[in-house]
């Protein structure tokens, strides 16, 4: 099957999360993202996308619920021009960021731990929380 057109990009990848407020502090306060949309849905729902600043593609905080829950491994690595240095600084600051993913001429920290607004219920999560954990929050 060849398709029509041409996708020309990645706009937004999904992440669930239990609790949007405090993945909002994670992306926002502890990594540095931009909240670039936090739009009313309507029945108390918002849609609330996050990203590094200047990127195309960005994170949405989705809202876990049945059939869409939150503690899966989203695949999300991030990229950065000194990934020593920003993985060393987020261990500083107590997230759990994997090791560097090297490969495709390009470096790239694999952060997808889940933090604890996601994963199990009462916080503490697994892979695809708010995002990495952060040592000592259980």
């Amino acid at each position: 099957m060849t398709l029509p057109g041409q996708i020309t990009g990645v706009h937004t990848v999904g992440v669930p999360v239990t609790d949007q407020d405090r993945a909002i502090g994670f992306y926002v306060g502890t990594l540095g993202f931009d909240k670039r949309l936090d739009a009313d849905m309507g029945g108390a729902r918002c849609w609330i996308e996050v990203a590094p600043a200047g990127s195309a593609t960005t994170i949405a905080l989705v809202a876990a619920h049945d059939g869409v829950p939150a503690g899966v491994e989203t695949g999300i690595r991030f990229t950065a021009a000194d990934a020593d240095a920003v993985h060393a600084a987020m261990r500083a600051s107590g997230v759990d960021a994997d090791d560097v993913l090297r490969g495709c001429g390009r470096w790239a920290r694999g952060v997808t731990r889940g933090g604890g607004a996601g994963g199990r219920p009462g916080g503490g999560g697994r892979p695809g929380g708010p995002g990495p954990r952060r040592r000592g929050a259980r």
